[in-house]
């Protein structure tokens, strides 16, 4: 959060996501154009169902770190956008950062921009049960950014 203050972020139709580009850099334009889009106000969202369904309510978006398991990288998670909470044989494959932008109090579960593109899942987005988001063994490092310059 502290380099999207102070750096910014350049619009994503600058510099979308493909995977084999993630080691590459941004040309200088996007750099020019990230420091129109700086951060001004962010906070760290507390870790219970309230808060994090308060700030979404609110018209807050929040970032997320979640641990990602084999079941996450399954086809039925490719097609339906529905992830399961790992089960006790599920391996732990490494970390992902993603963005909550809805729940639902019917299904118990967040809705979840990912980065991989509209062909994955829900047109891009999946579906993650409440049970995981505040889940500090699965989630951590939940942030909001209030204000952008």
């Amino acid at each position: 959060m502290k380099s999207l203050a102070s750096q910014g972020i350049c619009p994503e139709a600058m510099w979308p996501y493909h995977v084999q580009s993630f080691a590459s850099k941004p040309d200088a334009a996007c750099y020019t154009s990230a420091l129109q889009h700086r951060t001004v106000q962010y906070r760290r969202v507390p870790q219970d169902l309230v808060s994090l369904k308060s700030c979404l309510a609110g018209g807050y978006p929040f970032v997320l770190g979640i641990t990602v398991f084999q079941s996450f990288e399954s086809d039925a998670v490719a097609k339906t956008g529905r992830v399961p909470m790992p089960s006790a044989n599920d391996q732990e494959l490494g970390g992902h950062a993603v963005m909550a932008v809805g729940y639902s109090d019917a299904s118990q579960r967040f809705l979840i921009r990912n980065s991989w593109g509209p062909k994955w899942g829900i047109n891009g987005y999946f579906t993650l049960p409440y049970e995981y988001v505040t889940n500090t063994d699965l989630t951590s490092d939940l942030w909001t950014i209030r204000f952008v310059e």
